[in-house]
């Protein structure tokens, strides 16, 4: 009986060596582990490439679709003074730029003080004419719908507006009235009436022909800085640093 039960134990022993898994060696378990590092440093390899490729190049045909931010076509050096206002004319063909308060000292010890407009040509930034007789830096520039006229607005010393015929660069008219600075012409869509606001708080309208002062519209408690006129020439909107608009029927 002892016999069989040692011969039992020792099968059963047995039994269990053989049903149970091999001991890992360390060389075997350090092979694992370097796979494992180098999968995982050629994964970050393919991911940086990936990451670093270029987007794809768009046709032709689409590239010309997308929109590019414009490049100016001239640049040049306005009037001395710096530059206060600019104006295109209608027909695109032309293009007003009102210079800054230029002080000039005379031999006498004297100064005297002028602002001047350069007149260019759109299509090549040429000179076409400069534009002199405010007293002080220009503040406000229109041309007529006709593109034949260009009002001028003076500063606070001058506080006048001047009517130029553009082909010669004629004076034509003088307008005065106002007390302060021209902040803002406007040519009614007709030509015939031109309105102005200024820093004495007024709007004037004009007539155009000879310039002859037809109203002067008070109401405004700051500076007036804008004029427009409807399509039909009968209204008239004035805007204010006093935080008002104000419309107005002038026919």
């Amino acid at each position: 009986m002892m016999g069989l039960e040692r011969a039992s134990s020792v099968s059963g022993k047995q039994v269990a060596a053989a049903s149970s898994p091999p001991p890992v060696s360390r060389r075997s378990y350090r092979t694992w582990v370097g796979l494992a590092v180098a999968m995982l440093l050629l994964g970050l390899c393919l991911f940086s490439l990936l990451g670093r490729q270029k987007p794809p190049t768009l046709p032709v045909s689409e590239r010309n679709n997308q929109p590019t931010e414009p490049m100016p076509l001239h640049t040049r050096t306005g009037p001395l003074g710096g530059v206060n206002s600019v104006a295109l004319s209608p027909d695109g063909a032309l293009l007003a730029v009102g210079g800054g308060n230029v002080v000039m000292g005379l031999r006498d010890g004297t100064t005297v003080s002028k602002g001047e407009i350069a007149l260019l040509r759109t299509s090549d930034g040429s000179l076409l004419h400069t534009l002199r007789g405010h007293t002080w830096g220009i503040t406000s520039l229109a041309f007529s719908p006709d593109s034949a006229l260009l009002a001028s607005g003076g500063g606070d010393v001058d506080a006048t507006i001047r009517l130029w015929r553009v082909s010669d660069s004629a004076l034509l008219h003088t307008l005065t009235g106002h007390k302060s600075a021209v902040w803002s012409v406007s040519f009614s869509p007709d030509g015939a009436l031109l309105a102005s606001g200024s820093r004495d708080r007024t709007v004037r309208l004009w007539r155009v022909s000879d310039g002859a002062l037809l109203y002067t519209l008070r109401g405004h408690k700051g500076v007036v800085i804008g004029a427009s006129f409807s399509s039909d020439n009968a209204l008239l909107a004035s805007g204010s640093l006093d935080g008002t608009v104000k419309l107005w029927r002038v026919r």
